[in-house]
């Protein structure tokens, strides 16, 4: 649950920062392609260098990575669940800065 809502909110917030459907689907597909490029869900994260395994450690994806490899193992990461909730509520309070900053545009 952790891994949809923190990958949901990002995908809300990507969706917030672009004005049309095409262009939020364009930002969508490649920044999440990127995103699982450098997390390991494309190559194994050994395929990259120390320093991208370390950051691949607190990306979004690479969370949700680890989440997913956890309860495959039946275990469980405070850690990694908090993480993923704390991404989820950063990326929500960015979607509503962004919402509230258009509205108020728009209004003028």
């Amino acid at each position: 649950l952790p891994v949809l809502l923190a990958l949901s909110a990002m995908s809300f917030l990507l969706y917030e920062l672009v004005s049309d459907l095409v262009s939020g689907v364009l930002v969508q597909f490649f920044v999440t392609l990127a995103l699982c490029f450098l997390s390991g869900c494309m190559y194994p994260i050994a395929f990259f260098p120390e320093t991208v395994q370390k950051i691949a450690a607190y990306l979004p994806t690479g969370l949700a990575r680890m989440q997913i490899a956890d309860c495959m193992r039946g275990e469980f990461s405070l850690r990694t669940t908090g993480m993923l909730l704390g991404f989820a509520l950063v990326f929500l309070g960015g979607a509503m800065v962004i919402r509230k900053i258009k509205v108020a545009g728009v209004r003028g």
